[in-house]
């Protein structure tokens, strides 16, 4: 790739990022739930219950600020803490049924914002946009100068 390609995607990339936030940005349909919250939520779900520590590196945002998500969500309701039966110490979150309620609610209404938004858009070209999009987050998580977890047990 050249530099001035480079540069261009860096820029795009940024400009994207904003963009998202605006159309992403909460509304009274989505409960509360931010786009960061929401990231939690869906962590905690695909994990089917588990400790903090063990989303934060997956959501790439430091422990204070998953703290703070965390009791934000606990405030709303939206996800419960039980002590980890091989840990007395530790708790485990899980998403509560209201949480998986305002999550599926939040994001019908985003996904309906988006499809309002790109009305001229074939599902072709959704689909396209999607698996680029895909791509480029996967380049984008794999650093180069870091080796897998999965090459360091091997050696």
């Amino acid at each position: 790739m050249q530099e001035s390609t480079a540069r261009d995607l860096v820029h795009e990339t940024a400009r994207l990022m904003r963009a998202v936030r605006h159309v992403s940005s909460p509304t009274p349909g989505d409960h509360g739930l931010t786009l960061p919250r929401a990231a939690v939520l869906r962590a905690l779900r695909e994990a089917d219950g588990c400790r903090a520590n063990d989303i934060a590196a997956d959501l790439g945002i430091s422990p204070s600020a998953l703290s703070r998500h965390i009791a934000e969500l606990e405030e709303l309701g939206l996800l419960t803490r039980t002590t980890d039966p091989d840990d007395a110490r530790a708790r485990i979150l899980t998403v509560s049924p209201l949480g998986e309620q305002r999550l599926a609610e939040a994001q019908r209404e985003r996904a309906q914002r988006l499809i309002a938004r790109f009305t001229d858009w074939s599902d072709e070209t959704a689909q396209q946009v999607l698996d680029a999009l895909t791509t480029l987050a996967a380049a984008l998580e794999t650093d180069p100068h870091r080796p897998s977890p999965a090459s360091t047990r091997q050696q």
